[in-house]
């Protein structure tokens, strides 16, 4: 015959079955990370660049930028739009201080790279700062 589990044990099988499916669920928030390289008008050579875009509604992204400048570690923060597979996306983002404000403009080709320029605003324009490639 057969005995009954006991509370302890049925809460452990219960944990077992729906915890994995919790986890997933939670790991798959639908971040998405570009990784690549950027040069910027005050070095010649090519700077590694990484991207983590956050769902922020419809086609509508959070992205903060990771990268090392003059040998200084850097996140910039900003918003972005666009298809990040396909198309073009496009954004803005500022420095730690808040004090620079940059915008990006990139369209992926065939081969899943998205190639194009960024640039600081300031005087009330855009001025090209470099380019970048993320994949």
């Amino acid at each position: 015959m057969r005995r009954p589990a006991t509370p302890l044990a049925a809460a452990l099988l219960a944990a077992a079955i729906l915890l994995p499916a919790a986890l997933s669920d939670a790991a798959d928030d639908g971040q998405r990370v570009l990784t690549g390289r950027y040069t910027s008008g005050y070095q010649d050579r090519p700077a590694n660049l990484r991207a983590v875009f956050t769902p922020d509604g419809i086609g509508g992204w959070k992205v903060v930028f990771h990268f090392s400048h003059a040998g200084q570690r850097h996140q910039y923060r900003g918003e972005a739009s666009g298809d990040l597979v396909t198309g073009s996306i496009s954004g803005r983002a500022q420095n730690e201080a808040g004090s620079r404000t940059f915008t990006f403009r990139c369209e992926f080709d065939d081969k899943g790279r998205c190639e194009g320029r960024h640039f600081e605003i300031y005087r009330g324009r855009e001025h090209e700062t470099g380019k970048l490639t993320l994949r």
